[in-house]
């Protein structure tokens, strides 16, 4: 297993595999605009470019700003990703995350889960179909 990680100020970045990053966004983060595109930014280098899928850990008393939320579910975003889930720790995560998904619309498939290994088994599994439709 590899594990090339990341801090930044927001968030710990690491390569589960080749294909696969996690996002963990540090307890009492407010994300923005400019935190969200530092993570992109320090997700595409860890995979060298290459298409990845995202597990986001929402960490503990987090939140994201509306404009966060929009530019996260915008095409200019979603360049190279293949899936998002997103792991919460709280129903009120699971709210927002469910806001997201239904008001924000994200164009990258994305899926709220509870368990972090059900999370990392279904993007795994959508990495395989995404190399497999090329």
């Amino acid at each position: 297993m590899n594990t090339k990680e990341i801090e930044i100020q927001c968030a710990r970045i690491r390569l589960i595999n080749s294909s696969l990053v996690e996002n963990v966004i540090l307890d009492y983060t407010n994300l923005d605009t400019e935190e969200v595109l530092k993570i992109k930014e320090v997700n595409l280098q860890l995979t060298d470019g290459k298409p990845y899928a995202v597990l986001i850990d929402s960490g503990l008393f987090t939140s994201i700003t509306k404009e966060a939320r929009e530019l996260s579910a915008s095409t200019e975003f979603a360049q190279r990703t293949i899936a998002k889930a997103l792991l919460v720790h709280s129903l009120g995560h699971r709210i927002v995350g469910e806001f997201y998904i239904k008001i924000n619309k994200p164009l990258i498939k994305t899926k709220i889960f509870a368990n972090r290994d059900k999370a990392i088994e279904w993007l795994n599994k959508e990495i395989l179909f995404a190399v497999n439709s090329n």
